[in-house]
């Protein structure tokens, strides 16, 4: 999967769901192809281009559509 695929993905599983992820729920729903660096990387691009919202600051951190 490309990186470009990889964060599109990421942008999907979160908008299909009703309710806000944190990111081990996340990491889980996206299966073994994601580490949780990558996974951190494309959540902080979707955020700063306001494509989701990131609930919290910290440790407990949710992200939504």
């Amino acid at each position: 999967m490309t990186d470009m695929n990889k964060k599109t993905h990421i942008f999907n599983v979160l908008k299909k769901e009703n309710k806000p992820l944190n990111l081990a729920r996340l990491i889980a729903r996206l299966g073994v192809e994601f580490t949780e660096r990558t996974v951190r990387r494309y959540l902080a691009e979707l955020v700063s281009e306001k494509l989701i919202r990131k609930l919290g600051e910290t440790r407990g951190a949710q992200y939504q559509y």
